[in-house]
């Protein structure tokens, strides 16, 4: 059944420790929802171990969605990947996705409803439940609503899931959009928006499923990572959004995570206690 095209874009990335698997999904999860992205921008980042042409001719796409594939010559990183692909994209509304995780069929047709009837938001997320490789529930990341509870929860965490975000590609760009100097790019750019007095709303809905892989929690451990956090509140600090003990006592904390505890420890403590475990 051929579905009516909407203007919006869906910008995603790809990168070597993809699979195609993993792309061909994510590309079929996008066409078999309610509504339907007029483009998608795919951005491969460096070298892939796979063909992104033999992807692309398994694709059931019967609404011909219109397919722009941006290749990089060597892997940049995230943030240089979206920001690329950013100047691709045709329309001004973006969703945001990841090609390991899965959105719900509805994902598109609640965040387009809600952007064209809110015009005063530039940034638009959701819930997202997290799922193990295999495809077991592990847990939920819930997310303020309001845009002064979004700022209030912003100075201590990332007020958004990155994965589920629609934004005002107008809006991104006025603010520099994502920066590459920061392994927390996403936590960046919500700051930097709030500050440049953007509007910022989170969906009560679970929007994606997240695949949580066992090297999840090990990325975040670490000295560049940490150098990397601390750098960013440094400047949520220099900006004036944080004040000095919100600045001491994040850094500290992410000390204690990143270069103190054991993987296992820090998975269980976002687990039980920065998550709502799944029923």
């Amino acid at each position: 059944m051929v579905k009516n095209l909407n203007s919006f874009s869906v910008l995603l990335s790809v990168y070597k420790k993809n699979c195609s698997r993993e792309l061909l999904q994510v590309l079929n999860n996008i066409s078999q929802n309610t509504v339907l992205p007029n483009q998608i921008v795919l951005v491969i980042d460096g070298p892939l171990t796979f063909d992104i042409a033999t992807v692309c001719s398994k694709w059931l796409n019967p609404n011909q969605i219109q397919l722009k594939v941006v290749k990089r010559k060597s892997n940049g990183g995230l943030a240089r990947a979206l920001n690329e692909g950013l100047t691709y994209v045709t329309n001004d509304l973006v969703a945001r996705c990841d090609v390991d995780d899965v959105n719900s069929l509805d994902r598109f047709e609640k965040q387009l409803k809600y952007m064209t009837s809110h015009d005063e938001v530039d940034i638009l997320g959701g819930q997202v439940q997290e799922i193990s490789t295999n495809g077991l529930f592990l847990s939920e990341r819930h997310v303020p609503i309001q845009h002064q509870d979004i700022v209030s929860f912003a100075k201590f965490r990332s007020p958004m899931n990155h994965p589920t975000v629609m934004f005002r590609k107008n809006a991104i760009s006025k603010i520099g959009a994502y920066r590459s100097s920061s392994k927390v790019e996403d936590y960046d750019l919500w700051v930097r928006a709030i500050v440049q007095h953007l509007v910022l709303h989170n969906l009560p809905d679970v929007l994606v499923n997240m695949t949580v892989e066992t090297d999840t929690y090990k990325r975040r451990s670490g000295f560049k990572y940490y150098l990397s956090y601390r750098s960013t509140k440094i400047e949520q600090y220099k900006i004036g959004f944080i004040n000095l003990c919100n600045l001491m006592s994040s850094c500290f904390l992410m000390f204690c995570s990143a270069l103190l505890l054991p993987t296992f420890v820090r998975r269980y403590l976002y687990t039980k206690f920065l998550r709502r475990e799944a029923r």
